[in-house]
């Protein structure tokens, strides 16, 4: 009898075959297909995706024991299928085919429509077959003692990868027609992180990781500078977004470890004030210049919000450039934060200090700069008391009131 096995596996799913292929081709797919269970790090790629030739190199864990997985693509047919052999790992031999099968007709059963007709080409509809041909280590001995937990193993395995192509394929369905966006995300490689950024680019958009510091720039697996990589300092509250060029959207995930230490009352205070006080502050500035800048008339000029201070926040500087593109920089002392409330006023954040808003006019040419000392109890408050003391910027403000 020989000892190389077969396991089969079919999934619907509610696009045509060469959409669920094209899936699979996209930057995040291979992590997106990886269980949270299975130990597995994505150590080196080589080569064009899916295409032959191309290698992957995974480092998984039997037990306490780590071995390398070399697995390299064989076979390329767009639209249809691909193949992949293991060339080393835990398998003795592996042959792993991916097949997409067009069924039309099909969404109507998977659920590939919404009643009105919605959510895709009519008739569009595919099944997924997983086909790998396998042999334990040790023959026909091997079989016997482990190939009832391998089978096992294996059926769970691919029945949580069809379960999650088809799913972000029905959410990609769901959204046609949504622009694809540039997502600047910090956290990247934390555990909510490591789900996220695959999941976004699986569903076509770019990720631009905000990187930690100049030394983590260094040691970046990514090349960090060297490959223009956006950086930034949480404690120093040092960043520079200059690399990152356009940006669409911010998901912000630093912050503390949750499961770095022992949730005493302090380490609490931690965990929250490193995600909310930097974040809150950068957030605040963010809309007060946005929120000014389309007050102004001048197209093409530049409004710019800063503030220097000498306290826990040692500088913050937020610009609205033409065209209604905003960036935002806050610098900040880890350590002075660390010694105020939960949420500290104004006053306990910056000190003593001063709040300059400058306005740089497109048609002439001209700049118009008022600096006030830093009042109030909020970034906001400090802006009105800019503009009762400012006389260097021309400004008309209506307040209207009415009942309701």
């Amino acid at each position: 009898m020989s000892s190389l096995q077969t396991f089969i596996r079919e999934e619907t799913l509610p696009v045509s075959a060469a959409e669920a292929f094209a899936w699979h081709e996209r930057p995040g797919a291979f992590e997106r297909l990886t269980p949270p269970w299975e130990r597995v790090e994505l150590v080196e790629r080589s080569g064009a995706a899916l295409q032959p030739g191309s290698r992957v190199t995974l480092r998984t864990r039997l037990g306490p024991v780590a071995m390398e997985w070399v697995a390299e693509h064989t076979e390329y047919v767009a639209g249809r299928m691909f193949r992949d052999v293991a060339l080393s790992g835990p398998f003795a031999s592996w042959d792993h085919r991916h097949e997409f099968l067009d069924t039309p007709g099909l969404d109507e059963r998977v659920g590939g429509g919404d009643a009105d007709g919605a959510g895709g080409a009519a008739g569009a509809g595919c099944t997924l077959r997983d086909r790998v041909k396998y042999a334990l280590p040790g023959g026909m001995a091997g079989r016997v003692v482990a190939g009832g937990l391998v089978r096992r193993k294996l059926a769970a395995l691919f029945a949580y990868r069809q379960a999650v192509t088809r799913d972000d394929l029905r959410f990609a369905l769901d959204h046609a027609g949504a622009p694809r966006l540039r997502v600047l995300v910090t956290g990247a490689s934390g555990l909510i992180g490591r789900a996220l950024v695959p999941f976004l680019t699986s569903q076509g958009h770019e990720v631009v990781r905000l990187v930690r510091g100049e030394a983590g720039r260094r040691s970046s697996p990514q090349g960090g500078a060297a490959t223009g990589e956006p950086w930034w300092d949480p404690v120093s509250g040092e960043i520079d977004l200059a690399p990152a060029g356009r940006i669409d959207a911010v998901v912000h995930l630093a912050g503390a470890g949750i499961a770095d230490a022992r949730w005493t009352e302090g380490r609490r205070r931690v965990l929250r004030d490193s995600r909310v006080i930097g974040t809150r502050l950068l957030a605040e500035a963010l809309a007060l210049t946005a929120l000014l800048g389309a007050t102004l008339k001048d197209a093409g000029g530049q409004l710019t919000l800063q503030a220097q201070t000498e306290a826990g926040i040692v500088d913050l500087l937020v610009a609205d450039y033409k065209g209604g593109e905003l960036r935002g920089y806050v610098r900040f002392d880890g350590e002075r934060l660390a010694e105020q409330p939960s949420l500290p006023s104004l006053f306990a954040l910056f000190g003593k200090g001063y709040l300059a808003i400058t306005f740089d006019q497109a048609m002439s040419g001209e700049r118009y700069q008022g600096i006030v000392p830093l009042e109030g109890g909020s970034l906001a408050e400090a802006v009105e008391h800019f503009f009762v003391q400012s006389e260097q910027i021309p400004s008309l403000i209506r307040l209207a009131a009415g009942a309701g």
